[in-house]
């Protein structure tokens, strides 16, 4: 792109001495003028021009190392590009004879580690030096190490980042770097939960969790409720921390954008890591956050539409019934049902179930025992009774039967064993499955079988 429509001359030399070839000439030069590359019409020597800058003068005379005077010229190490636009640019002309000084500067993209780009001429040189035009295949070569160059230059930036980011992560996160990132299970996460990512300065995630735990007890009541959560924390928490980690360390940069990296790991250290201080206050906070909820319960009656929606969720299940049953204790028991027990019976009765036994004295295995209670996980009393029936009597199960007594659907059946006999009644109320059981044993009074109706017909609803 040098000039359009004057002259261009690159290396010119008036003396006529002769030219040297030159090794590689700028492409898209002058459009309807004349455009001269090494010309001396003096007939004196010329070195030759290794490269040429682009993007010269328009519209003007553009000198590349002119020199009139036929004195010796200093090769100019580089020439910058974008030069005068409608004027004369001259670099490392000298009409006065006198040597020119080298340009020190090198302009970017010219120059490589095994090519020099110059652009000098002189009219002293020995014309049996050796000089040898650059092939475009060497100029091809040339700029693919620069490229190349380039390329690598922007890998090891790329490098140098992710060396940093990753120096800056270990800083903020502290001695228990590698067990964090590379463990899949936290047993300190497992043990204390929400307080372990107090501990580690999760402030709000910490109180977030908390708050779906409370959520999840309110409509499970499940005893084992805590423990799937802590395993849930052990299992996630270090990913969890990770995420935070990478997100604060981000932060961290953005906001110190001009500090170095032992400036910004001594940042990041202070940020992460541990602190006692922020375990305490997840204590009060945990204290407070419970306590307000409470209140707002009490106000608000949040309490009952927490039941209503276990009960909502309880009618779309039923558990399976697999030899154990689990004690619903969230009942309390004297608020669904009453039941008038002979006096012979000792009490011995909690606030979620009823709980009775007899003893004549007629041998070791001489009681009779009734047990009112709700189960959890269990929605449909019949469809309890139906899978207890069939596992304990797998081979000949008894009839399940169903009786009604003071508008109470029961169902029931019956196992014998040596040690005994037991009956099993099933009732459903506000979708939750309450059980009866009443067992004799093979040495008990024979009154025994006649307190078993005697009591149940005494069972009603409240």
């Amino acid at each position: 792109n040098l000039q359009a429509g004057g002259t261009n001359q690159v290396g010119s030399n008036p003396s006529g001495s002769p030219v040297t070839p030159v090794s590689s000439v700028q492409p898209n030069l002058q459009t309807g003028g004349t455009n001269q590359v090494g010309s001396n019409p003096s007939g004196s020597p010329v070195t030759p021009v290794s490269s040429v800058q682009p993007n010269l003068q328009a519209g003007g005379t553009n000198q590349v190392g002119s020199n009139p005077s036929g004195s010796p010229v200093t090769p100019v190490s580089s020439v910058q590009p974008n030069l005068q636009t409608g004027g004369t640019n001259q670099v490392g002309s000298n009409p006065s004879r006198s040597p020119v000084t080298p340009v020190s500067s090198v302009q970017p993209n010219l120059q490589t580690t095994e090519s020099t780009n110059s652009v000098w001429s002189t009219t002293n040189v020995n014309p049996a030096s050796n000089v040898f035009p650059t092939t475009p295949s060497e100029s091809a070569n040339q700029s693919g190490k620069n490229v190349n160059s380039v390329y690598s230059s922007s890998q090891n930036n790329m490098g140098s980042n992710n060396m940093n980011d990753e120096d800056l992560l270990k800083s903020f996160i502290g001695n228990n770097y590698k067990k964090l990132t590379t463990r899949t299970f936290n047993f300190a996460g497992f043990f204390f939960s929400t307080f372990y990512m107090f501990y580690r300065k999760m402030f709000l995630y910490a109180i977030f969790l908390f708050l779906i735990n409370i959520l999840v007890l309110n409509v499970t009541h499940l005893f084992w409720t805590p423990l799937v959560f802590s395993v849930i924390v052990g299992l996630f928490v270090n990913k969890i921390y990770v995420f935070y980690a990478k997100k604060r360390v981000s932060k961290i940069k953005v906001e110190n954008a001009g500090k170095d990296i032992t400036e910004l790991k001594y940042i990041c250290s202070n940020k992460g890591g541990t602190s006692v201080g922020t375990l305490l206050l997840g204590f009060v906070a945990q204290f407070l956050v419970s306590l307000i909820l409470l209140v707002i319960m009490s106000i608000c009656g949040l309490s009952s539409i927490f039941d209503k929606f276990k009960e909502t969720v309880e009618s779309t299940l039923n558990g399976t019934y697999d030899g154990m049953m689990i004690t619903n204790t969230s009942i309390d028991m004297k608020k669904e049902f009453s039941i008038i027990v002979p006096g012979q019976f000792e009490n011995d009765s909690e606030t979620y179930n009823y709980e009775y036994e007899y003893s004549s004295g007629n041998g070791v295995f001489d009681t009779c025992k009734i047990k009112l209670f709700a189960l959890e996980g269990f929605s449909d009393a019949q469809d309890l009774i139906n899978q207890m029936n069939q596992y304990h009597s797998s081979d000949q199960p008894s009839t399940v039967r169903k009786s009604t007594i003071n508008d109470i659907d029961w169902y029931g059946f019956s196992l014998e064993d040596s040690f005994g006999k037991t009956y099993y009644y099933g009732t459903t109320k506000n979708n939750k499955a309450f059980l009866l059981e009443y067992g004799i044993n093979e040495d008990a009074s024979s009154d025994c079988e006649s307190y078993r109706q005697q009591i149940l017909n005494s069972i009603k609803r409240k």
